[in-house]
């Protein structure tokens, strides 16, 4: 990676990071899941776009506030590597509260008793466009280490 792309994506965390969870737009709001047990309490989390070059770019983004009810002094930045790997997939599997699972009658969707989203509030950024849920509206997935930055 250069430089140049290596600040751009630092430039990127600080700007996240002077962001609030309190600043979450209440119409991003997860209230429920599939395959979520009613009988579980889900975390406070927020999913939905954020815009880049100027519209065009939709990066699908995830944010968990703390589930220990701290208020939260750090916020995680969670950028998957690729090419190509969906930053819902660490969420899943690896850092975050939510975990699915496939078993022998179909998946399933449970909380994860030891995660990251515990003590800190953590955003998973779907990168470059065209992974995941992220999406360019002028369709064009050209990418690289500075257009992903």
């Amino acid at each position: 990676m250069r430089y140049g792309s290596f600040r751009r994506i630092v430039a990127l965390a600080f700007c996240l990071a002077a962001l609030t969870v309190k600043a979450a737009p209440a119409d991003d709001l997860v209230t429920t899941l599939p395959l979520f047990p009613t009988s579980s309490v889900l975390p406070k989390s927020y999913a939905g776009y954020l815009e880049a070059k100027g519209g065009v770019k939709q990066m699908f983004y995830w944010l968990f506030t703390p589930t220990s009810g701290v208020d939260p002094t750090t916020l995680i930045v969670w950028f998957t590597g690729g090419p190509g790997c969906s930053s819902l997939f660490a969420e899943v599997t690896e850092q975050g509260p939510i975990q699915v699972t496939q078993g022998s009658n179909g998946p399933s969707v449970f909380l994860k008793p030891i995660n990251w989203a515990e003590n800190y509030a953590i955003a998973f950024i779907e990168s470059p466009c065209g992974v995941g849920f992220s999406y360019a509206t002028d369709h064009n997935y050209t990418t690289g280490d500075d257009i992903a930055a």
